[in-house]
């Protein structure tokens, strides 16, 4: 694959993901008005969920490794949740 179909798809998932936060952040607020904090941390982590899965099987699909799974999926979790947990919540 290409860089450019690869930066493609990069942006497209992430795109997406952006399209999943804001909804997600619109329904935990309506769920629980006033808490905006909590429905924040629990619309990134739908959003790091969604792109996780849309890099595994989407962008990345090629170089996959179905046995280090979980272990990549806490690499994401650490490393994505974390800048975006530090640049969304104060």
């Amino acid at each position: 694959m290409s860089a450019l179909v690869r930066w493609g798809k990069f942006n497209l998932v992430g795109a997406a993901g952006m399209a999943v936060q804001l909804g997600a952040l619109a329904l935990f607020n309506r769920w629980a008005p006033g808490y905006y904090l909590c429905a924040s941390a629990a619309a990134i982590e739908v959003t790091l969920l969604h792109n996780f899965v849309g890099h595994v099987h989407f962008t990345w699909r090629d170089r996959r490794e179905d046995a280090a799974l979980l272990k990549q999926l806490m690499r994401f979790h650490l490393s994505n949740g974390l800048v975006s947990m530090v640049g969304i919540l104060p």
